[in-house]
């Protein structure tokens, strides 16, 4: 039993040592002329961070990059003021109106109330600031900040770019000295294609930059005679229950799926055990029961 334990740690140990030559032949292999995958902000990244599979392993030592989203919706009594002071905000501090909407709604006792949406680009550094002004002179029903990392994701691009670059200037230098026509027109359309990567990373850069620069915040404004009154209600019992019931089913879930991924890195060391081990023990019955049946044959002689 002991022979058997050390051979599956054996087993365990190499299976081990060729995951991380492949990982590390992975990490080569990145370096060269892949195809960068861009996506728009918040397309694969969540509100708290970024994915592991990236070449930083930590953003200590990098300007981090934060894109900050308010949603903020307020109630006012005076609303041509309040819809100035958020367009005129935003201009002194360095932003701009990137979008509106306004409406006019009549009640049934022939009422005129206005409401509108308001899309605003504001300095992030002072974005704060903005919100606190516009909801100074009016009610605010919510207000919601989101902040997305995108370190990750701006740095993977910026390696990307700067690795494209150097097989561009490497496929300048090879145009400059070939000449074979074919070999001459492959390398032209090999160039084209990294320049077009070049074009869409540094789009994607750029946009980064000015979604990290300039905050979005997106405001409601709705006209009333009266503000609403907010009241914060405690959670019911069945509320309470409700929610802990899910908590412990999303719980449940997630252990479900490292059980499952626990399972399939094992799998080929199972495998491996389910060829080898049998016949191990098979073997060792047999000379056990050959043993067994010798001694008993010795014992009948005597």
């Amino acid at each position: 039993m002991k022979k058997i334990i050390s051979l599956l740690l054996v087993l365990l140990l190499m299976l081990t040592m060729l995951a991380s030559c492949g990982a590390e032949d992975k990490n080569f292999n990145a370096g060269g002329e892949s195809t960068p995958t861009v996506g728009a902000p918040g397309s694969s990244e969540s509100e708290k961070g970024e994915g592991e599979n990236s070449y930083i392993d930590t953003a200590e030592d990098y300007a981090r990059k934060i894109i900050k989203t308010y949603d903020i919706t307020l109630e006012t009594k005076n609303y041509d003021d309040a819809r100035d002071v958020i367009m005129k905000t935003a201009s002194t501090m360095g932003g701009y109106l990137s979008d509106s909407s306004e409406k006019d709604t009549v009640d049934y006792n022939g009422k005129k109330t206005r409401h509108a949406t308001f899309t605003v680009r504001v300095p992030s550094e002072k974005v704060d600031s903005y919100v606190e002004t516009i909801a100074e002179n009016a009610s605010v029903l919510s207000k919601k900040l989101s902040t997305q990392d995108i370190t990750t994701s701006y740095y993977d691009l910026q390696s990307q770019l700067e690795s494209l670059l150097e097989q561009e200037a490497r496929i300048k230098k090879l145009m400059d000295e070939a000449t074979n026509y074919n070999y001459l027109l492959e390398l032209d359309d090999k160039l084209t294609s990294i320049r077009t990567q070049i074009n869409n990373i540094n789009k994607q850069i750029q946009l980064y930059d000015k979604s990290v620069a300039l905050s979005f915040v997106y405001v409601t404004l709705d006209e009333v005679a009266e503000y609403t009154e907010i009241v914060e209600e405690e959670p019911t019992f069945g509320a309470r229950i409700a929610e802990a019931f899910l908590g412990t089913f999303e719980n449940f879930w997630f252990f479900c799926q490292d059980l499952f991924v626990a399972v399939i890195w094992m799998l080929p060391v199972l495998i491996i055990a389910g060829v080898v081990i049998p016949p191990i023990v098979i073997s060792k019955k047999k000379k056990r029961a050959k043993r067994e049946a010798e001694r008993r044959e010795t014992e009948e002689n005597k």
